[in-house]
């Protein structure tokens, strides 16, 4: 029985030991907030460079095309996830466009790796789309 006891104890701190997030819960949720509202043209053809060699050519977004995107996060991984305007909002499924795995990071990396380093890449691959509105105010 404290045997046992002892395994499962051993066996949390372990998990416990790997499951801080990259990054601070407060700045995925801030950088979804801010990014909801907002939509995005791809700069370029957009590929999986993180997909096996055999699935590294599987076009994920054309250039044009106008995304929403979402910042997703575990103890393991972050993925921006581009989810084109065109399909129905009830059908569109999010295609991976960025994905950082912890494996990859130095520890000093995986210590300092921020939201800006998210928002730099992104900015390399979408542009804001910028939406003019006019001022409808009636004047007397």
């Amino acid at each position: 029985m404290k045997f046992s006891f002892l395994l499962c104890l051993v066996f949390i701190l372990a998990l416990s030991e790997c499951s801080s997030f990259l990054l601070k819960e407060e700045a995925v949720l801030s950088f979804n907030e801010k990014f909801s509202k907002k939509s995005f043209i791809v700069q370029k053809d957009i590929y999986p460079d993180f997909a096996q060699r055999d699935k590294r050519n599987n076009l994920l977004f054309k250039k044009g095309t106008e995304l929403k995107i979402e910042l997703e996060q575990n103890p393991n991984w972050i993925k921006l996830r581009g989810f084109s305007l065109k399909e129905n909002e009830e059908q569109r499924n999010g295609k991976i466009i960025i994905f950082i795995a912890r494996d990859f990071l130095s520890e000093e990396e995986q210590e300092t790796y921020s939201i800006k380093k998210v928002e730099e890449k992104s900015k390399k691959l979408l542009k804001e789309v910028f939406v003019k509105v006019e001022n409808k105010a009636k004047s007397n």
